[in-house]
């Protein structure tokens, strides 16, 4: 029997790892975030932002609806006029930030911010990305 183990799993899954954007109370986007690994709290928060580029119909001059900035450990954010956000349990958790739970202004997360708080999986199955692995990894590998 031969157990392997990938080198690096994604701390961001696509479908889990979102925030909802409402204004006055009314839901008007869900940023989902893509799949990937995020090794700092910086490429995250980068990430965030892109994200809101890309998803949210803004003119070029328009700010985005919520700022992320990560200061001492900690994220905080700040919110446009009107603006709530809400995020889901993995974002919360890796954002240091309490889980479905709507904020209404410029606030700081409570919590350290943790990029294994999320949820940890492959970026494939095992096996495949195990294949992909070069030979000189692929030799480390655990027998039983």
């Amino acid at each position: 029997m031969e157990i392997s183990f990938p080198s690096e799993v994604e701390n961001v899954v696509y479908g889990q790892c979102y925030f909802d954007l409402y204004i006055n109370d009314v839901l008007i986007r869900r940023v989902t975030l893509p799949s990937r690994h995020h090794k700092r709290v910086r490429n995250l928060v980068d990430t965030i932002h892109r994200e809101q580029h890309s998803q949210i119909p803004l003119q070029s001059h328009e700010p985005l609806l919520v700022e992320f900035s990560y200061v001492n450990g900690k994220i905080s954010i700040k919110l446009q006029e009107n603006i709530v956000i809400e995020f889901s349990r993995d974002v919360a958790r890796m954002l240091g930030f309490d889980e479905y739970v709507k904020y209404r202004r410029t606030v700081t997360a409570k919590r350290s911010t943790s990029l294994t708080a999320g949820t940890l999986v492959p970026p494939t199955s095992t096996a495949t990305y195990w294949s992909t692995l070069p030979s000189e990894t692929r030799k480390h590998r655990c027998s039983a």
